[in-house]
């Protein structure tokens, strides 16, 4: 998780005695005075907080420019330890999202520039929010201030390995193919002039198995030579990345993994960013069940895995600013034994 104060924010632990806690709670609430009182004092405490001028030390202070043409920003330089999960490097600078300029900005660790001229806080999210939605930036911010890792997923999928490429197996072409027709008529019609039609046909025979062709069907005698001729073709193997408009909006990771830009993990939550007013089709719903990672053979014990499903992802739905995280599971025939 990050700290506030390592990078010159305001530490706000001091209101953790006073201020009520997330999650659920034990019981609902009964009208009593008491209970009345506690919400009233928390929410005092929090509009308090809210109301202080926000600190920034000029030492810590990130700044970074606007890049009208990208529509991203770069940082000039590095401060922090966010940068450790945020952001991504080309060419030996640091660029970051709007959201991600737009989180920092608000949080008073950044100032950002357009032109060489210092932009408000309403400037820069004026500019970033022509290019992510609200509800886009209200979901990564939200998951951000509860402390997780939260990356594009785009960041992530783009890195397809080149060795995994490289191992992709393809069917032989049809020129590969021709090919291998041509040089056995040319064999044969230079076996015909000099010998009978007996050998012409038992060396057809034999080069026909030689080079594999298509064109040519043998007649197989025994099993060993049919298996043999069907481990010739290859199978092409699809490797397994998703289209763009089928990936997910987030990868998102729990507070405290071991999180490396370069090699990051695997995602703890998936997250797709719907607005209320869109409800997704069923069909849509099946395919990013589709490109969603198996999880159910991770957990060992059989109930967990039937309860928690064999794939899953998150909806995050925003209302008008209101956040709701519906979880989708496949659980249909999972593997439990």
């Amino acid at each position: 998780m990050e700290s506030d104060s390592d990078d010159g924010g305001q530490d706000w632990t001091l209101l953790g005695a006073n201020v009520l806690k997330r999650g659920e709670k034990d019981h609902a609430p009964d009208g009593t005075v008491i209970q009345q009182t506690q919400l009233q004092k928390s929410r005092e405490v929090m509009y308090t907080a809210l109301s202080e001028p926000v600190v920034i030390s000029e030492k810590n202070l990130v700044e970074a420019d606007w890049d009208s043409v990208r529509n991203i920003g770069r940082v000039r330089k590095q401060k922090g330890t966010f940068f450790m999960t945020m952001g991504w490097s080309e060419h030996e600078n640091v660029y970051l999202y709007p959201e991600e300029v737009i989180y920092l900005c608000q949080r008073g660790s950044m100032r950002c520039y357009l032109n060489n001229e210092p932009l408000s806080v309403e400037g820069v999210m004026s500019i970033c929010l022509k290019y992510v939605s609200t509800e886009w930036y209200d979901v990564y911010s939200n998951f951000k201030k509860l402390g997780f890792i939260v990356r594009r997923c785009e960041l992530e999928t783009r890195k397809v390995s080149k060795a995994q490429v490289s191992t992709t197996q393809t069917v032989p072409s049809q020129k590969s193919g021709r090919k291998n027709d041509n040089e056995i008529k040319k064999i044969k019609n230079e076996l015909s002039v000099y010998y009978p039609p007996i050998i012409t046909r038992i060396a057809w025979f034999l080069l026909g198995s030689r080079f594999n062709s298509f064109a040519w069907r043998p007649s197989y005698i025994v099993y060993s030579t049919l298996f043999k001729d069907l481990t010739a073709v290859k199978v092409r193997q699809n490797i397994d990345v998703a289209p763009q408009k089928e990936r997910f909006d987030f990868f998102v990771y729990k507070p405290g993994t071991k999180f490396k830009k370069s090699d990051p993990p695997e995602a703890d939550y998936r997250i797709r960013v719907v607005s209320a007013d869109q409800v997704p089709e069923l069909n849509k719903i099946e395919k990013e069940l589709q490109i969603a990672q198996k999880v159910g053979n991770f957990y060992k014990d059989p109930v967990k895995r039937m309860r928690l499903g064999y794939r899953t992802f998150i909806y995050a739905v925003v209302d008008n600013g209101v956040i709701s995280y519906v979880k989708v599971t496949e659980t249909g025939a999972p593997s439990v034994y």
